[in-house]
């Protein structure tokens, strides 16, 4: 685990896309707003209106980078993943290919990628930051256990 913590450019370049966050209860919620209310803090929908809480005790709701691989949207009648939409020139039927352009998304955090691939990617809520490993973020896969911790 890291020192650091969640910080508003984090957060921001997610918020056009309707990020979730989970609170410590597990209880999951989609971001309105962030504001700076008493500290940075995010906005949303509550039982009684709206409700802020500061930016400590909430984690969003992300992909790993590693679900890059993994076929998860839908074009013209076919299942891609999200190497081929940001590659469609690549041809990822060649494991070694895939393998090498896997690997270069692993490379560095943050990714060192153009505004039309970061937009991809923080509107499909890809870990671009490297949140979950520093335990800032909770992965999607794991939201079904989350224990806050």
């Amino acid at each position: 685990m890291s020192n650091e913590k969640l910080t508003l450019e984090h957060l921001s370049a997610y918020l056009p896309y309707e990020i979730k966050i989970i609170l410590g209860d597990g209880e999951v919620k989609t971001v309105i707003a962030i504001r700076e209310w008493l500290g940075w803090c995010v906005t949303y929908k509550g039982e009684h209106g709206e409700t802020n809480i500061g930016l400590k005790v909430v984690k969003p709701i992300l992909r790993p980078l590693s679900d890059l691989d993994v076929n998860q949207f839908l074009q013209d009648g076919k299942m891609y993943s999200a190497l081929d939409v940001l590659y469609p020139d690549v041809d990822f039927t060649n494991v070694d290919t895939r393998y090498f352009y896997m690997k270069k998304a692993f490379q560095s955090i943050p990714l060192n990628i153009n505004y039309v691939d970061f937009r991809f990617l923080t509107s499909n809520h890809f870990d671009v930051f490297g949140l979950i490993d520093k335990g800032l973020a909770v992965s999607i896969h794991d939201v079904a256990n989350y224990t806050g911790a």
